[in-house]
């Protein structure tokens, strides 16, 4: 099975993407913050396979999404993402897709 690590730090847009990949069959980690997602990605990155992670996560106003990633892609290579984000402006999607996010998504979005 897949091994996910979902960093959003809306609990309620955590809790459902959760949901519906664990219902797709994935195992996931969730983490609400960046100091949760940094601490599960120094113990566990071999583990995760693919990342869904907030551009944006309050309340740290220093670390984004992509400094994130970029932590995990040091620890694992092979670590591929998605990059979800209601501040979606070009300047921060180039910089995700250069820095090998592997799509972006404009929120809101919808779940199916």
């Amino acid at each position: 099975m897949t091994k996910v690590l979902l960093v959003e730090d809306d609990k309620y847009m955590n809790e459902t993407l959760g949901e519906v990949l664990t219902e797709s069959g994935f195992i996931v980690d969730k983490s609400l913050n960046a100091k949760e997602a940094i601490e599960k990605i120094n113990k566990d990155s071999e583990d995760y396979e693919f990342m869904i992670l907030d551009y944006n996560i309050q309340p740290s106003k220093q670390i984004t999404g992509i400094d994130i990633y970029d932590l995990a892609k040091k620890r694992n290579p092979k670590v591929k993402a998605i990059m979800i984000s209601a501040y979606g402006d070009k300047k921060i999607k180039e910089k995700a897709l250069k820095g090998g996010i592997n799509f972006f998504i404009d929120k809101p979005f919808l779940i199916s």
